[in-house]
């Protein structure tokens, strides 16, 4: 017997559920009407999620670059007028924090606004180096900012000149080389990890995308005293 028949004959859903039933071959046909729509529906979800993951992956690593760089940006006059760009830690701070909020939709404290890409509040670490104390005031040789869990801290950072060569880890910057991700500064700029945790709808799955990016100050024609 052939399904087509069937429902060309115009026959009802009862009597045609009784036939297959009556065929040797029925049950097979009505397990796969049942199996087949629900394939179709594991496999739709299922490239969802990849694209939802990919997507928030994308998009976070957009938003620390742009809050990276923006902190980069805040140069201080003084230094800026002497030729010697240097970075006014605090605000660099305060604006790599705005554009981040910005891009992922967070609040001003840093909590997911309805909508948000972030499920919770992102953890992240912002390193801003000058390599020199000359502008210490605004400018030191260096400053890190620690976002975990909702609370802040802060720690200087000596300069040693340049090249200083940094170590990235999901929640952490270092001094020094030997991290799964290693960075190095010919110049003053900024370094940055963020990770926030979101819960997929599907499968009520756990995402935790990392992202880190870096940015520094360049000087055309190697006027600077670090020389590029």
């Amino acid at each position: 017997m052939r399904l087509e028949s069937l429902l060309e004959g115009g026959c009802c859903l009862k009597e045609l559920t009784r036939r297959l039933i009556n065929n040797n071959s029925g049950w097979s046909v009505i397990w796969l009407l049942i199996l087949v729509p629900l394939f179709l529906l594991t496999v739709s979800t299922s490239l969802g999620v990849v694209q939802s993951v990919t997507g928030s992956d994308i998009d976070l690593q957009r938003a620390v670059e742009l809050a990276s760089k923006a902190a980069t940006m805040q140069v201080t006059e003084e230094s800026q007028a002497a030729g010697e760009p240097f970075i006014n830690t605090s605000a660099a701070h305060m604006a790599f924090r705005n554009i981040l909020a910005e891009n992922i939709g967070l609040n001003a404290d840093m909590t997911p606004k309805t909508g948000s890409m972030a499920g919770t509040t992102p953890d992240y670490v912002l390193v801003v180096y000058n390599g020199y104390d000359t502008y210490a005031y605004e400018a030191p040789g260096g400053h890190k900012y620690s976002f975990v869990g909702g609370t802040l801290t802060e720690q200087p950072i000596t300069g040693i000149g340049f090249p200083a060569t940094f170590s990235v880890d999901r929640q952490s910057i270092l001094a020094g080389a030997g991290g799964p991700v290693e960075v190095k500064l010919n110049s003053p700029g900024a370094i940055a990890v963020v990770n926030y945790e979101t819960v997929e709808i599907v499968g009520n799955e756990t995402v935790e995308p990392v992202r880190w990016a870096a940015s520094r100050v360049l000087c055309p024609g190697g006027g600077c005293r670090w020389g590029s």
